[in-house]
């Protein structure tokens, strides 16, 4: 994907990005993972892996099932939040570049995309706001883009 069809899907989909990013924020911060009967269930149904040993250790196998049952079930939480939190830096990594590279813009387009994209902002409040055509909105915006687009391949040059 080219850098100008990138930006113009993260300007898109900008607002919708955010939302997720807080929800993720949201599900991480009440995180609280499969419950210890959900992962016996898991575990009573799930097929046996490895090689099937016996022993005559009948004493303590309650208690080691049920340390099997309480370590698969805290491995599986741990990877649960893991991924919501490596998404959820991933994400935020991404806005975060975007706003930060929107502000490099020079500083009446900086604002206009600014207004359009994260503020949300109709093309006629934007024209009331600042006092120009549709016309003039649309340029700005276009403008805006490519040059945001620059700001991405300088950085894929270096990388």
């Amino acid at each position: 994907m080219d850098s100008k069809t990138m930006v113009e899907d993260l300007l898109k989909n900008y607002r919708s990005m955010r939302r997720n990013l807080e929800n993720l924020k949201l599900e991480i911060e009440h995180f609280t993972g499969q419950s210890y009967d959900q992962v016996i269930e898991e575990l009573t149904f799930a097929a046996p892996v490895g090689e099937r040993v016996q022993n005559n250790n009948v004493s303590d196998k309650s208690s080691r099932i049920a340390l099997i049952y309480r370590n698969v079930a805290d491995g599986q939480n741990q990877e649960i939040l893991q991924a919501l939190y490596e998404r959820f830096c991933a994400q935020k990594m991404e806005l975060d570049m975007l706003e930060y590279r929107i502000k490099l813009l020079e500083p009446k387009l900086s604002e206009v995309m600014w207004d359009m994209f994260v503020h949300g902002l109709s093309w006629s409040q934007l024209c009331d706001k600042y006092s120009v055509s549709h016309t003039m909105i649309g340029k700005y915006r276009k403008k805006g883009i490519v040059e945001l687009a620059k700001l991405y391949d300088v950085m894929k040059s270096v990388v």
